[in-house]
């Protein structure tokens, strides 16, 4: 069973419909703010990033469970680079300890299959 499946139901008792999880998910998906989201759907924010957190573990979980054994023969990879809180040159040593600064997260896919 996946980890955020209890999560749904407790989201359907709080969102005014049952159709609002996948509302919050169609909007999120779409390119829409949590704001906006929250808006358009009529959910608080906090019920959209526990719906958000929990399917970003059940994303991870299905990922982990599914891609196996690849056989990739050429890769493309990327960089992005995001800073959380304040780019790095701006950071105090106590936000450092708190984890803003520079964030890099790197990309690959098997450029033949894409």
């Amino acid at each position: 069973m996946p980890q955020w499946a209890g999560r749904k139901l407790w989201l359907e008792r709080v969102c005014r419909s049952r159709q609002a999880p996948e509302a919050v998910v169609s909007a999120l998906v779409e390119g829409n703010s949590l704001r906006s989201t929250c808006r358009m759907t009529d959910v608080a924010m906090n019920a959209v990033l526990k719906l958000l957190a929990g399917l970003g573990a059940a994303c991870a979980d299905l990922h982990d469970a599914k891609v196996r054994d690849v056989d990739a023969v050429r890769v493309q990879w990327d960089e992005i680079w995001q800073f959380i809180g304040a780019k790095a040159k701006n950071v105090t040593d106590e936000q450092k300890i708190a984890g803003w600064g520079d964030c890099w997260m790197w990309t690959a896919i098997d450029a033949d299959i894409n």
